[in-house]
């Protein structure tokens, strides 16, 4: 390492190799930003039963693990045949304790409906408040990055089967795995007309975060018991809201988009 004086300023010149640490030790922070949480070492079946016991959590059941997604209908298409509109479903919510949600989730026999432990008014801190000492009311230095705390923490525990549709979300995400992982297909929000062409992937796996900024496309595809936990903060609206909405409709018009 050489320091070097150019007038009053000193400029210090490192090694290719010294660069290299730096940055490598900065993508380690990042990904262990949650690694000192209980819930990393703690948090299965067994556990939250015990944790939880009798507590009702939202459970939301489909027929093919798609909730909240555009679903054919009785002409095969996903067009409402006496409106023409498209044909969106949602899951159907019923209050289950945790133990009687495993029951449903290993049960494989072809006919049940595929459950998934997801209720997005922050479930984590509403619903399962006993969890919260395993992990973190928020992201501190994410609340400081957005300028608020999260609007919404929630709780997230399913199987392979439970999978999204291309979609986007109006706030900034953070996306802790507990357990499993978690398969994110992403798009820019100019990006969205590339659905079916192009698309950025990333994986996220047991005590990695990542954050998805609002507006971003993504379809999310998960492993075996994988337990998650996401803190939804405000965005700052502007003039890229609109240009990502223009976008959208004019992918929906030229058949290029999903959502």
């Amino acid at each position: 390492m050489e320091n070097t004086l150019y007038g009053n300023v000193r400029a210090t010149s490192i090694s290719k190799e010294e660069l290299v640490s730096v940055l490598r030790q900065l993508s380690l922070d990042a990904r262990g930003a949650v690694s000192e949480w209980p819930a990393l070492a703690l948090w299965n079946e067994e556990y939250l039963i015990r944790a939880l016991g009798p507590t009702p959590l939202t459970m939301a059941t489909t027929p093919n693990g798609r909730a909240d997604a555009l679903v054919p209908g009785p002409d095969g298409s996903a067009l409402d045949p006496d409106t023409g509109n498209p044909v969106f479903a949602l899951p159907m919510e019923s209050k289950v304790d945790v133990a009687t949600f495993y029951q449903c989730l290993r049960r494989r026999d072809g006919a049940s409906p595929v459950p998934y432990l997801q209720y997005q008014n922050s479930s984590l801190s509403v619903e399962a408040p006993q969890l919260l000492v395993d992990v973190a009311p928020e992201l501190g230095w994410a609340s400081e990055a957005f300028g608020n705390q999260p609007e919404a923490v929630n709780l997230w525990v399913g199987d392979e089967r439970s999978v999204t549709s291309w979609h986007r979300d109006p706030y900034e995400n953070m996306y802790v795995v507990v357990n499993g992982a978690k398969r994110f297909h992403l798009l820019a929000p100019a990006d969205g007309w590339r659905m079916a062409v192009r698309r950025a992937e990333v994986e996220v796996g047991p005590g990695e975060t990542l954050y998805l900024p609002a507006g971003w496309w993504h379809a999310v595809e998960q492993s075996p018991d994988t337990i998650a936990v996401n803190y939804w903060h405000d965005r700052h609206w502007g003039a890229g809201v609109a240009a990502a909405t223009a976008v959208e409709s004019l992918a929906v018009l030229a058949g290029l988009s999903e959502a």
